[in-house]
């Protein structure tokens, strides 16, 4: 059982000197900069981004491209409506659509992670209409 612990140890002291080496730590900005990206909504059970959201799509991409240095985490979701496989399916579908748009505008996709919420984290009660249409988004979270 020793060396296991010991082997462990090791691994452990390892991974923990790999991410807090110098190399790892400047290719990450040291406080992230003020950035202000707008929620992509979407219509029920669609991922094509609408033409009333082209706008905040252009706006999100110049941002992104004056902090370049930024990743973004696009979180996918879904109202509570339909099968949860299929939400999932869905969230992911959204974040993809929206990665692909702002790589059309110049982003680097290289920077944006994609992720699918479902309808895990409703941002509104999925009761009432405009509840659930406010679920229907993509979220940006700068890393």
């Amino acid at each position: 059982m020793k060396p296991i612990l010991k082997k462990s140890g090791v691994l452990l002291l390892a991974i923990i000197s790999l991410a807090c080496s110098p190399s790892r730590q400047a290719l990450r900005p040291k406080k992230l900069p003020e950035m202000k990206l707008e929620k992509i909504y979407f219509h029920f059970a669609q991922w094509k981004i609408a033409p009333d959201q082209t706008g905040s799509m252009k706006k999100n991409a110049e941002a992104l491209k004056k902090e370049s240095n930024v990743r973004v985490l696009l979180e996918g979701h879904t109202d509570s409506r339909g099968p949860a496989g299929f939400n999932l399916y869905l969230g992911d579908r959204r974040a993809r659509a929206v990665k692909s748009s702002l790589q059309g505008l110049g982003v680097d996709p290289r920077r944006l992670m994609v992720i699918s919420r479902g309808e895990a984290k409703p941002a509104e009660s999925n009761r009432t209409r405009q509840g659930r249409a406010k679920n229907r988004r993509v979220e940006f979270v700068p890393r």
